[in-house]
């Protein structure tokens, strides 16, 4: 077992020892972004691990998670249509609407993330209903958290 020095005590902690060796490189990535360059690093490295479509039970899942809250802690204190989106009482397409709204988008520019114009129609007409694929991405083309879509 590996011995750790703290005050001048000497630690035997193989969990202790493991924090101090990886701390590092993780403190970089878990602690809250710093400005919106840091934010949009956290961001990218968060949209890569969703893509990686991961199980609830994968070891990093809980990481993903801690990520994520990083990422929308930040976006609830900068972005004021996160914010505005979070006031909303509505469902996942009325908060699609308003975002669209806030960033000036039409139908056509959902195309990337439903596949069709008319699909886009049919969704935000509430012909179709949106799956978590559409949530992520829609997530992504928005810069907010998948669960302020919910």
């Amino acid at each position: 077992m590996n011995t750790l020095k703290a005050n001048g005590k000497k630690m035997e902690n193989k969990f202790l020892t493991a924090i101090q060796r990886n701390w590092p490189p993780l403190a970089e990535i878990l602690t809250p972004p710093k400005n919106d360059s840091d934010y949009k690093n956290k961001l990218k490295l968060l949209d890569e691990l969703l893509n990686m479509d991961l199980s609830d039970e994968h070891p990093i899942s809980s990481f993903i998670d801690l990520l994520g809250d990083i990422v929308d802690e930040y976006e609830h204190l900068h972005f004021k249509e996160v914010q505005n989106l979070e006031n909303i009482n509505a469902s996942s397409i009325d908060k699609v609407k308003h975002l669209m709204n806030e960033y000036g988008l039409r139908q056509i520019d959902l195309v990337d993330v439903f596949g069709s114009q008319g699909y886009v129609s049919d969704i935000l007409n509430g012909k179709r209903e949106v799956n978590l694929k559409h949530l992520n991405a829609l997530a992504k083309k928005f810069n907010v958290g998948v669960h302020s879509l919910v």
